[in-house]
């Protein structure tokens, strides 16, 4: 959690309808939610954003127009090391290699039930304030 306790999530997701019912759904749980359509909009707020970062969490889909999920959270690792990343996607499992997901231990399938949702964002806040995420975001399972 940052500094002032409040548990901060980056939420980037193109398609608007899912991503504003994400928003909602983290939003009642008590996050505060930064919503981001693109992926170039997200990485453009990270760069004016202070170091080390205004969120504990990046939810993001794991395929995007102009860039993938994994890129998007190596670009942001530059700037936030340490964030937890859950990679969202509807492929079950076609494409996941292409998209750098195989052996993620932070893939959402879906569609998804919003406690499903609320327990994987959990789950990487508990990592994170246990130290046992990497320093920087990873996909390959590590």
């Amino acid at each position: 959690m940052t500094m002032d306790g409040v548990k901060r999530v980056l939420l980037v997701e193109n398609e608007d309808l899912v991503r504003k019912l994400m928003a909602r759904i983290l939003t009642r749980w008590g996050f505060e939610v930064l919503e981001q359509a693109t992926p170039e909009a997200a990485l453009q707020h990270v760069r004016s954003a202070p170091p080390g970062g205004v969120a504990d969490v990046l939810v993001t889909d794991a395929a995007m127009p102009g860039m993938t999920g994994p890129e998007l959270a190596a670009g942001i690792a530059e700037f936030w090391p340490g964030l937890g990343v859950l990679y969202v996607t509807s492929d079950a499992g076609g494409d996941l290699i292409g998209r750098g997901l195989v052996g993620s231990k932070s893939i959402l399938q879906k569609p998804f039930t919003p406690q499903e949702l609320i327990k994987h964002v959990g789950r990487l806040l508990e990592d994170r304030v246990s130290g046992e995420l990497d320093a920087a975001p990873t996909v390959d399972g590590a």
